[in-house]
């Protein structure tokens, strides 16, 4: 199991002492199901939120100290089919046959087979369960939660057995028939809109400092729906062919540019998804320097608030000199510079400082803490804790000229 033992052992611990009483029902590669009494869900909900998981629309989710991702969906009874449409009883008898198996509850080895065997019958990508070493087809078949699941079951306990013994899936030829009674019964559960907002995260920097490779890890790796989004906006600015008609075009196309892309980071966060902008239009509020700078501060003031503020902004800090190894671009003054405009620009945007000059993997596994430290928080519906008030605060001009652009 490549589920994080340690997040799944202390949760076991405290379910055990809050007098919960669970099993697990299913388990993944990073996701587990729990089976509590009715009576047992609120304490195993507070348990989840002791252990640091955080709400999501369905279940729980946590991270432990080696990044690995757990997942805990709590269930209350027996369920089946689309979204869980198909109701089953049996929930407290299976607790009540529950084993222990080492930090673990399990289920009953019989009524483990038989809720293995529903939920293949009705999901054609759920495999079929292998009958138990030592349990016989008449220990199977006199199994006291077939009272609850043998309705679901489209031939009887005996031929099931028999069929499964064989590698047979013709059990699966009630599945169309479970799946338009689950849709009769109850259409919302397996049509639910998200109800859940995402989070936006804004990673700035100089050349160099691995805002690209780090957003496209955080997105990659990521356990919820996220997205990428480029919000460069001094592409070709130092092209040599560059005309003045370009120039001239850039200037006037820049931030519909920006705006198209913040609508778009909008549309994923309405449904729910992460969005880590690679760069972002704070860009702008480096200072202006070189000619017609009272021309630029307007424009850059404009460009700078084309898009709404991220939730979280992180600022990639590296010495110039480490910058300008990594990538060969301008010079390690000119990268120097940036970085100090940054560090000063860091607490007027509310941005947090990330040690940029650790190993790519450090860096994005800092990255990925922070963002899901403040994605938690507004999942559990806590304001973010430390900083500035994001909803009081509005941007202001730096200090420092981007080089690519001014």
């Amino acid at each position: 199991m490549s589920t994080s033992p340690g997040l799944l052992a202390r949760l076991a611990a405290d379910l055990d002492d809050a007098g919960v009483g669970w099993a697990v029902l299913d388990e993944g590669p990073d996701a587990v199901t729990l089976l509590v009494a009715p009576e047992g869900a609120r304490p195993a909900v507070e348990s989840l939120d002791r252990c640091g998981f955080a709400p999501l629309r369905r279940g729980h989710l946590a991270v432990d100290p080696a990044g690995r991702w757990l997942r805990v969906d709590v269930a209350t009874e027996l369920r089946f089919g689309p979204g869980g449409a198909l109701a089953a009883g049996g929930a407290a008898g299976c607790l009540c046959r529950r084993r222990r198996e080492g930090d673990l509850w399990r289920l009953d080895a019989c009524d483990a087979f038989w809720v293995a065997v529903v939920r293949a019958v009705l999901d054609r990508h759920a495999p079929f369960p292998v009958r138990p070493a030592g349990i016989t087809p008449a220990a199977l078949t006199g199994a006291p939660v077939l009272a609850d699941l043998g309705p679901l079951l489209p031939r009887g306990a005996a031929e099931a057995v028999r069929l499964v013994d064989a590698g047979d899936d013709r059990l699966r030829a009630g599945r169309l028939a479970s799946t338009l009674r689950a849709l009769r019964d109850d259409p919302s559960a397996v049509l639910r809109p998200v109800t859940q907002r995402g989070l936006t995260v804004a990673l700035l920097g100089p050349d160099g400092a691995g805002k690209s490779t780090v957003a496209a890890g955080v997105v990659a790796d990521y356990p919820l729906p996220a997205r990428l989004v480029y919000m460069g906006m001094w592409q070709g600015a130092d092209r040599p062919d560059r005309t003045r008609l370009d120039a001239v075009v850039a200037i006037l196309v820049r931030p519909l540019k920006a705006g198209w892309r913040a609508a778009v980071a909008a549309a994923h966060v309405a449904r729910g998804r992460l969005v880590v902008f690679d760069r972002y239009t704070y860009d702008a509020l480096l200072p202006v320097t070189g000619p017609l700078a009272g021309l630029k501060r307007p424009y850059f003031w404009v460009l700078a608030h084309t898009a709404p503020r991220p939730d979280l902004v992180l600022v990639l800090d590296l010495p110039g000199e480490v910058a300008f190894a990594r990538k060969g671009e301008f010079t390690p003054a000119e990268l120097e510079a940036v970085r100090r405009g940054f560090l000063a620009l860091a607490p007027r945007v509310g941005a947090e400082v990330v040690d940029g000059a650790r190993p790519p993997e450090q860096v994005r596994a800092d990255v990925t803490a922070r963002t899901w430290r403040r994605h938690r928080e507004r999942l559990a519906g806590v304001r973010p804790s430390g900083g500035v008030d994001h909803r009081q605060r509005r941007p202001q001009a730096g200090e420092v000229q981007h080089p690519g652009e001014r």
